[in-house]
């Protein structure tokens, strides 16, 4: 399952096979959410819950440019300093998963598919170029 803030809507796949995609949306949209991916490591309470486990990916929260030309002259000017854009902070894996208003009809359709090693990936970003008919989700980081 892929979760996009960019293109507001949730992408679920089974085996690289599309299943559905639908609309969906979110709290403070303008925040960014992160990328953040669960997956489903084992069945609990009888099958009434499910074990996750969680990888983040790691955002800074100053985006630092800098001039690269002055680097390629060959001057005794002073190298010009780096600027300092300040971003929005993304939100934690836990804030990301509460800020996504998932469907009734989506929490039904996935409650059925759900098994250990599902996986579900929330991100800021659309879809990959790389993301086709025959391949997983592909999202990139930078």
């Amino acid at each position: 399952m892929f979760v996009s803030r960019k293109e507001k809507k949730i992408f679920v796949r089974q085996n690289t096979v599309p299943l559905f995609e639908m609309p969906i949306t979110f709290d403070n949209p303008d925040q960014p959410l992160g990328t953040h991916v669960f997956t489903a490591m084992a069945v609990t309470d009888n099958g009434a819950g499910m074990r996750w486990n969680l990888m983040t990916i790691p955002t800074d929260p100053v985006a630092m440019m800098e001039d690269r030309s002055s680097s390629r002259r060959k001057s005794r000017e002073a190298p010009k300093p780096v600027v300092q854009v300040q971003t929005k902070v993304a939100s934690t894996a836990a804030e990301a998963l509460e800020r996504v208003q998932f469907p009734p009809e989506a929490v039904d359709r996935i409650s059925e598919l759900l098994i250990p090693g599902s996986s579900l990936v929330i991100s800021d970003t659309g879809l990959g170029n790389e993301t086709g008919r025959a391949t997983e989700f592909v999202v990139l980081t930078r």
